[in-house]
């Protein structure tokens, strides 16, 4: 019968690294107060969604939301489109037929 080596090294187990998430500290009531105060002005407000929404720096939290505030501004904005093009074409309907 054949013995098996007592010093013959055990199989290792490949290492796995866990890759770390970079840790974001929550978004505080102040921070959001402030954030939807900024962004409530008309230019500035607009153009620090965008750098908020695709920044690096931003928490991922403040990230989504103004991802999502910008989509809706899109939406309000094909909205407005179609309905100011739908009253046009009304108006300039009734007001062929007074001219």
């Amino acid at each position: 019968m054949e013995t098996q080596n007592q010093n013959q090294n055990p199989v290792q187990q490949p290492v796995q690294h866990q890759m770390q998430q970079p840790v974001h500290k929550n978004v505080s009531t102040g921070d959001w107060f402030a954030t939807l105060f900024i962004a409530a002005i008309p230019l500035i407000g607009l153009i620090l969604l965008f750098v908020w929404a695709f920044g690096n720096s931003t928490s991922p939290c403040k990230a989504n939301w103004a991802k999502a505030t910008l989509l809706w501004y899109l939406v309000f904005i094909i909205l407005g489109l179609f309905f100011l093009v739908l009253g046009a074409a009304i108006f300039g309907n009734f007001a062929g037929n007074y001219f």
